[in-house]
């Protein structure tokens, strides 16, 4: 059984930044200037030599660990040991992460809640490649009027 996010969130993108075909390295991250609390994360990474390989959205991390072969402490079976796929959905309270096209679906409050105003992907112990990295700030679905 696989986990995706339904396609109906693609009609709240408002915002899209990417990076593309970069080297990672311990200290040489890639790094988008976002602004917002919600998003719709997606990183492709191909792990190369390094130990863990992540996403940072503002101070919020999301790793795969080469050497234990786990996203965020959670044992996958793996289709591709030298790609990682991560899709993360980014809420106010909360963050869902989708691991290698669905196998693994993560669903783990916020530690650092409010404005975001960078996503980074990285490696650490090792080289490794962002494939893709694609962050998109979200309209929120709750339409709020306040009178006065």
């Amino acid at each position: 059984m696989f986990a995706e996010p339904v396609k109906e969130i693609e009609k709240l993108h408002k915002n899209k930044h990417t990076a593309k075909q970069k080297q990672l390295a311990e200290g040489k991250s890639v790094e988008l200037d976002v602004s917002g609390d919600i998003f719709d994360i997606r990183a492709t990474l191909e792990i190369g030599t390094a130990k863990e390989v992540g996403i940072d959205i503002g101070g919020e991390i999301v790793t795969y660990d080469a050497n234990r072969k786990t996203f965020q402490d959670c044992h996958i079976k793996r289709a591709d040991d030298k790609k990682v796929t991560m899709r993360i959905l980014v809420d106010r309270p909360m963050l869902e992460v989708y691991a290698d096209n669905g196998r693994a679906c993560i669903t783990k409050p916020r530690v650092k809640t409010g404005d975001v105003g960078t996503v980074k992907a990285f490696a650490k112990g090792g080289e490794a490649k962002l494939v893709k990295l694609e962050a998109n700030e979200l309209e929120s679905i709750w339409k709020v009027n306040i009178k006065k």
